[in-house]
């Protein structure tokens, strides 16, 4: 997540060439989305209710 709270991208060095073939905009979007909602399931459940991400 960049500072304003939106999830980005970027390849490891090891497929940053091929990451389009290995990384389906399908895919990608399945762990995006998959990355998001685990952070708002701990975000919920956390001690203190906080999510350390939240501005």
């Amino acid at each position: 997540m960049d500072k304003d709270g939106n999830l980005c991208q970027r390849a490891s060095d090891s497929i940053s060439e091929s990451r389009e073939t290995i990384l389906s905009p399908r895919v990608m979007g399945e762990f995006l989305r998959a990355v998001a909602m685990s952070r708002e399931a701990h975000a919920t459940h956390s001690p203190c209710n906080v999510s350390r991400y939240s501005t």
